[in-house]
């Protein structure tokens, strides 16, 4: 687990040793590894992390899914060489607002100030710290692959700190995380990398992870509300504020949505609704006894009948 600090001078090096590199384009994430091709269209730090087109695709469709304002002020965690931020920029068009970018690597971000000649409220910090930005300010809070090398208190304090900072209802979209706990290939492939460098002393750019449970307890802990959690990121609207010091009790357990991946539900909306911890009531119909099998739909209708029977029969 790294600091802030640690965090910044690894991508500041990563930056200085870029072009040293000569990276390709990741297409695509599989348990194996990353799958890169040769293309033009690598130019600067950053590029190599994915089709910047489908980027510009997948902000237009938030856009619209978020229902944002005609003018959107933003921030963004961890722009890095600035991919991102030109992105944004280029759907919002003249929507965009005020824009701050809040980051670690004071050399990585030299490249983001090169690539965007719009005037952007840069800083950079060494800790947790939002303090610079107004007040019930922000239409948007955004991290897009930056949010995987925060640590997991970090990642708490950001969320804590960020509310005070977005209007009531305001979103927070956060793509490019890693979430043990949802039976995803490509993030155990990262936690098992991680652990390799551990066992080997490899130093550099990691990735942090967090479980399903704790980001959604730590969302719901703050008040976030329209959790929506997906295999690499999440989506929550700022509740009203409650007191940190605050420990609320969820009798009815913590409930959010989930879907399969962002793109997914930017086009549709739907989310499955989940509840922690997993009840008797919410929790999927296990096969039989010792089998890993799920029920068919007979059975899951036959078990309801019994259930049923037995409810009938305690209340005569």
């Amino acid at each position: 687990m790294k600091s802030a600090g640690d965090v910044g001078k690894d991508f500041d090096e990563y930056a200085k040793a870029w072009a040293e590199q000569k990276y390709e384009l990741e297409v695509e994430g599989t348990v194996e590894g990353v799958v890169r091709a040769g293309t033009d269209a690598v130019q600067l730090p950053g590029d190599e992390w994915g089709d910047a087109k489908i980027l510009r695709d997948s902000y237009a469709a938030m856009v619209d899914r978020l229902k944002l304002p005609s003018s959107v002020n933003v921030l963004e965690i961890g722009a890095g060489g600035g991919r991102s931020t030109a992105a944004l920029l280029e759907v919002l068009g003249d929507r965009a607002g005020d824009y701050h970018v809040i980051d670690v690597a004071d050399a990585f971000v030299d490249t983001l100030r090169g690539r965007v000649k719009r005037p952007l409220d840069i800083h950079i910090v060494s800790d947790v710290d939002v303090s610079m930005i107004d007040d019930s300010s922000l239409d948007l809070a955004i991290a897009q692959s930056s949010w995987s090398h925060i640590n997991l208190y970090d990642q708490y304090r950001y969320l804590r700190d960020l509310r005070s900072k977005l209007k009531h209802r305001a979103p927070v979209v956060v793509s490019g995380l890693f979430i043990i706990g949802l039976a995803d290939g490509w993030t155990w492939n990262r936690f098992r990398r991680r652990v390799y460098q551990i066992d080997h002393g490899i130093s550099g750019v990691y990735h942090e992870f967090i479980s399903v449970g704790m980001l959604a307890e730590m969302l719901a802990r703050l008040g976030y509300e329209d959790v929506v959690i997906f295999a690499h990121g999440f989506t929550a609207r700022r509740g009203k504020l409650v007191d940190d010091a605050f420990v609320p009790e969820f009798p009815k357990g913590i409930r959010y949505g989930y879907a399969d991946n962002l793109t997914t539900w930017l086009k549709d909306g739907v989310a499955t609704t989940a509840v922690l911890p997993p009840t008797a009531a919410t929790a999927p119909a296990a096969g039989p006894a010792g089998s890993d099998q799920p029920l068919t739909l007979a059975e899951v209708k036959r078990t309801a009948r019994r259930v049923a029977g037995r409810i009938k029969r305690r209340l005569r």
